[in-house]
């Protein structure tokens, strides 16, 4: 707050509105806030730090911890509560159900979600913690001896270790379509995690190369024929990108897939009006890489750093180089992966480390982000 009382925003007569309040918009309000009007518009009242949400999943407690109220994290950053429906980039505005909301410059990080397709509708989305929390009442019931995890990527088996490791007497089954469990990870790392599972071989079970046909009572039926018992299931698959917003005046920005199609520089790729004030960051970019928190926040730096430009350029013509915009370049970025507590793998490429180090490296990430994002 020292900062308003002291000193002025350069640009503070600028609007950026942020639309999306995970790892891409806060980085993006963070590093503007000082300088411009900035807003973000969020359906939540807090930051969650979504690469911990299943370790809290099996100790609620620690939620916590990881969801941070936006107040505190943003200081000098207007925050709207509601949902964005559409841009108007004619207005410049964006309809919200809580009204429109203007801006000069506007960052859409949507992110994606997972929707579990009809035969798995009762099925519990993995992917943040509105879904997950919830979840801890019907892991305690004493009826629920069995869960089903649908999906054998990151999310699934970081959930499937978490439930084994932490209630000693579930049985837990993975069905995933594929041949095997974390198929983008080097063989080394999916041979240790699978040797992690199988260590509870009495409790766990892996259906691989099938999908869920459907589902009488707590009986999911595999397009191999198998039948899975499960008295809870989650949904660890599947993501769909959140593209709603754009499809009354960018429709030609979605791409195959629902992925938005943006420049070098993130912004949006399209002829329509006042499109160039117009950024794309986080996971619903149309962009090959792994979608982690820290690529999300690569891509803030790169949307603050063009926005900062434009407006040099802007109100001053002299300087031909402020308006040079800065391209995003992907990278190879190192990833962790938490087998229960006390255990981990941390994978760069084709390297890997397993052990106690990469867990406690993860705690050391999410203690960095929430304690000083």
């Amino acid at each position: 707050m020292l900062r308003r009382r002291f000193f002025s925003k350069p640009y503070e007569s600028s609007r950026v509105l942020v639309v999306g309040g995970g790892f891409a918009g806060t980085a993006v309000c963070k590093r503007l806030q000082s300088s411009f009007n900035t807003t973000l518009l969020t359906n939540e009242t807090y930051f969650e730090f979504s690469p911990s949400i299943l370790r809290a999943t099996v100790e609620p407690e620690h939620f916590q911890h990881i969801q941070i109220s936006y107040a505190d994290l943003l200081d000098d950053t207007s925050v709207v509560t509601g949902l964005a429906l559409d841009i108007d980039p004619v207005r410049k505005q964006v309809a919200t159900t809580v009204g429109a909301v203007p801006y000069d410059y506007l960052v859409v990080c949507t992110g994606s979600s997972s929707r579990p397709p009809h035969a798995c509708r009762n099925a519990i989305p993995a992917y943040d913690g509105a879904n997950l929390q919830p979840s801890y009442a019907q892991l305690m019931d004493v009826n629920c001896a069995s869960v089903v995890i649908i999906g054998g990527g990151v999310v699934g088996v970081e959930l499937a270790a978490e439930l084994l490791e932490t209630f000693p007497t579930k049985r837990v089954s993975i069905i995933t379509s594929a041949e095997t469990l974390l198929t983008r990870s080097p063989p080394g790392v999916v041979r240790y995690c699978l040797r992690f599972l199988e260590q509870f071989s009495d409790r766990f079970a892996l259906y691989l190369n099938c999908k869920v046909k459907s589902v009488k009572g707590n009986v999911y039926e595999t397009t191999n024929g198998d039948q899975v018992v499960g008295d809870m299931a989650y949904f660890c698959t599947g993501i769909q990108p959140n593209v709603s917003v754009f499809r009354s005046h960018f429709e030609d920005s979605i791409k195959v897939g629902g992925w938005v199609s943006v420049r070098p520089s993130l912004q949006l790729d399209t002829i329509v009006e006042n499109s160039s004030v117009v950024f794309v960051a986080g996971d619903l970019i149309d962009v090959h890489e792994e979608k982690l928190a820290q690529t999300a926040q690569a891509h803030a730096s790169v949307v603050a750093s063009n926005i900062m430009r434009l407006e040099a350029t802007r109100r001053s013509r002299r300087s031909r180089a402020s308006g040079q915009l800065v391209e995003y370049r992907t990278t190879l970025r190192p990833m962790l992966i938490s087998m229960g507590k006390y255990e981990g793998v941390l994978v760069w490429g084709s390297l890997f480390f397993t052990g106690l180090i990469p867990s406690l490296m993860k705690e050391f990430v999410e203690w960095k982000e929430t304690n000083g994002f």
